[in-house]
């Protein structure tokens, strides 16, 4: 049996950084990334995930640069200073965006993916690394807590 991490946390953070490096088609999408960094901010996790991290909202900040992912921190209810780019969403959504049934761009198009912080125009320009970056999170053998 292969491990499985579960969706949010540090340790599935980190795979999913490792992901995105091994991914040759994130590097080429996102080569030109020098935006900053990003915080996937997952709100209205399940009551089993706050008690065990402690907060009511969670998520990864990713230190992206010219297609590789520099590194990954945890947050517990963060602040708007915790990245160059927000961009959260309620725990359903993320994981209909992780399994593929929804796209990264037709979520932010529908306000499903919100970006708090951040220009909406230069994501867009990347929605091709935004695509990768799901493909890449689905090579993270990943645990689902409802």
């Amino acid at each position: 049996m292969s491990l499985e991490y579960i969706f949010p946390s540090p340790e599935w953070g980190e795979a999913y950084c490792k992901a995105l490096n091994e991914s040759e088609a994130y590097a080429k999408a996102a080569k030109d990334w020098t935006a900053g960094t990003i915080l996937l901010l997952v709100r209205d996790p399940p009551k089993e995930l706050q008690e065990r991290y402690g907060g009511s909202s969670m998520g990864f900040v990713l230190d992206l640069h010219q297609g590789k992912c520099r590194g990954v921190r945890w947050v517990i209810d963060p602040g708007r200073d915790e990245a160059d780019f927000i961009i959260s969403a309620k725990y359903e959504t993320w994981l209909e965006v992780l399994a593929g049934r929804l796209h990264p761009t037709t979520a932010l198009m529908t306000m499903r993916l919100r970006v708090e912080k951040g220009d909406v125009s230069t994501l867009l320009r990347y929605a091709q690394a935004a695509i990768e970056m799901v493909k890449a999170a689905q090579n993270v053998p990943t645990k689902i807590i409802r």
